[in-house]
């Protein structure tokens, strides 16, 4: 990410603020919400780029003008190879490739002049990235497009989304409001302000108690309490048997949670795979992503499922 913000950062020049929108839709509302969405958002001949990890740039453009959304200013960056391609089409390959991803965007940026970036979707993204790496990406996106005055709307399946990732990216954007409200324009308030309050406090240190505090052994003092030397080194003896045992049991303890944390990591991780697969399985279902994407990404996740 880092050689797209040098990147951009060399040849384009700096402005101000933007605004970030991340748009909730239902599975049954995502195959059209496109075709809603940038009608309401092209505004003064605004120009549009839709990153679109799913859907073929050239019917993505077909279907916009049929329901009169307009192809002038739209332009789509698709994780979906096309052959017969348009001048407002570019396919970055393969979808889940990071770095093709970034060399897109910095083409839409250069060759376009986009004014706001549509990413479809948050969910998708989530098929073939960790949590992890989809905030990073979005926080630096975000930080780049901010510098320029170019605005984006984030697509959401809600019902799709693995919650952590949710999480993660609405505490980045300004607003998070559901497709009905975005269409209804009524003005919403900025729901992810609490839980980037929530992020920002920090747990305060557990001070010990008094109690505790008085339970470090003065072996000086304990020394000068006992009579017989007979019976201080059988102390000593005692107390450093215990503490050997101690030592064994909780090299032994933290063994076994060590093994059943990776253990439950790896069911979780093996979890989180299964149903990026059925989310997958979905998309090709209704028509929202290709054969060949489908099992392209099919066998990026068998891949990582062997690995655990």
């Amino acid at each position: 990410m880092s050689d797209l913000i040098d990147k951009l950062n060399s040849e384009f020049p700096a402005a101000g603020s933007s605004e970030f929108k991340m748009i909730d839709v239902k599975t049954s509302e995502y195959r059209f919400c496109l075709m809603q969405i940038i009608p309401l958002i092209q505004t003064n001949e605004t120009r549009i780029c839709i990153i679109s990890t799913s859907r073929n740039g050239e019917k993505l453009l077909q279907e916009l003008n049929k329901n009169k959304a307009g192809q002038k200013n739209v332009f789509v960056l698709s994780g979906i190879k096309s052959d017969n391609k348009s001048s407002n089409v570019k396919d970055y390959s393969p979808a889940w490739d990071i770095n093709s991803l970034k060399d897109g965007i910095s083409y839409a940026i250069k060759n376009f002049g986009t004014q706001l970036f549509v990413f479809d979707s948050v969910t998708n993204l989530s098929l073939f990235m960790k949590k992890e790496e989809i905030n990073s990406f979005i926080q630096k996106f975000i930080a780049i497009l901010k510098t320029r005055q170019i605005k984006a709307v984030f697509i959401n399946i809600v019902e799709e989304t693995p919650d952590d990732v949710v999480i993660a990216v609405e505490g980045l954007v300004d607003e998070r409001l559901p497709l009905e409200r975005f269409l209804g324009q009524k003005p919403v308030k900025k729901i992810n302000q609490v839980t980037k309050q929530i992020k920002q406090q920090e747990k305060k240190p557990v001070q010990p108690t008094q109690k505790e505090l008085k339970q470090t052994i003065d072996l000086k003092s304990l020394k000068k309490s006992l009579a017989q030397s007979i019976r201080e080194e059988a102390r000593k003896i005692a107390e450093e048997t215990r503490k050997n045992l101690a030592i064994t049991e909780t090299k032994k303890q933290k063994s076994t949670e060590k093994k059943e944390v990776y253990k439950l990591e790896n069911e979780k991780e093996k979890q989180s795979l299964l149903k990026k697969l059925d989310l997958l399985q979905k998309s090709f279902d209704l028509g929202v992503i290709s054969k060949k994407a489908f099992e392209e990404g099919k066998k990026q996740i068998d891949a990582k499922m062997k690995e655990l």
